[in-house]
């Protein structure tokens, strides 16, 4: 199981993810109030950060990089990765609580790697993916599904390119959506992106680009943002997505969801990841281990 570096419920009571929390770090006792306002004053730091106006926030203009463009460049660089670990952190809000979660991703290719994720739901569960060659493995909330495993070159039962259904599950299974193409060998980017301009779910969308100096060094970003209107927001809520990916590489480097449900709750998603390119692995690295994030 990744490593649930908090999550605190929206009720104040211990949740089943602290409760296995405590286990893992070999607390007897439950934490105090006093312990729990700091890890709630802690998180709110943290999410008001994602939630306000970012800086470099002005610089976004209108981008010559078309919709499909983007799409092919990101699905193309996916499908590519080899050799690359990728610290990943990400956050979840939902109408049951929020938390922050650490993972990794190393990838040696299509056949080899382990992608650390979480499914969003009222309580987010984690979701660890292992090819190590010979086999494929699922750990989802702490169970492999399936018992055995599957052959190395099978397609994981929820891989699809089906248009509508990776809009619909985008939300909440982006960790693995995004690298579908890598995995299984099935497009995902260009189905989305295709299917938000054409007006799925209700979203219109926006593209943009950045350029950012840091250190000397100048940093190209594209985004593209996915926000629903009309009528849709009365069946599914409100909903904006972010996607900004490298303007080098064309990998993605955030993504974030900012909704409202229907029952006028607030949910925010952020996954962030850090790429660190000619890595070598072993048949251990590809191992599901009791120590997340390792």
């Amino acid at each position: 199981m990744l490593r649930f570096r908090s999550w605190i419920s929206a009720f104040g009571k211990l949740t089943m993810i602290e409760l296995l929390l405590l286990a893992a770090l070999g607390q007897q006792k439950p934490p105090t109030t006093q312990d729990l306002k700091q890890k709630g004053a802690d998180l709110d730091r943290v999410f008001s950060q994602v939630s306000r106006p970012q800086p470099g926030d002005k610089l976004w203009k209108p981008s010559k990089l078309t919709v499909d463009q983007l799409a092919k460049k990101v699905e193309a660089a996916v499908r590519s990765l080899k050799n690359t670990e990728v610290t990943v952190n990400m956050l979840a809000q939902t109408a049951e609580g929020r938390g922050q979660f650490d993972g990794i991703m190393r990838i040696g290719d299509n056949r080899h790697y382990r992608i650390d994720t979480f499914v969003v739901k009222s309580e987010p569960v984690t979701a660890i993916y292992v090819n190590n060659g010979k086999s494929r493995f699922v750990l989802y909330d702490g169970q492999f599904v399936p018992k055995n495993g599957m052959p190395a070159a099978s397609r994981h039962p929820s891989a699809t390119a089906d248009p509508k259904k990776l809009v619909s599950i985008f939300p909440s299974e982006f960790g693995r959506v995004m690298f579908q193409g890598l995995m299984d060998g099935l497009d995902s980017w260009a189905p989305i992106f295709n299917a938000w301009k054409s007006g799925a779910a209700g979203y219109k969308v926006k593209m943009e680009e950045r350029v950012m100096a840091y250190q000397g060094q100048k940093y190209l970003t594209y985004r593209l943002r996915a926000t629903r209107g009309g009528a849709a927001v009365k069946k599914l809520g409100k909903s904006e997505i972010e996607v900004s990916v490298d303007g080098a590489r064309f990998l993605p480097v955030t993504v974030k969801e900012m909704r409202v449900d229907l029952k006028k709750k607030p949910w925010i998603t952020h996954w962030a990841g850090l790429y660190k390119f000619n890595k070598k692995f072993s048949q251990a690295d590809y191992a599901i281990t009791s120590q997340p994030g390792k």
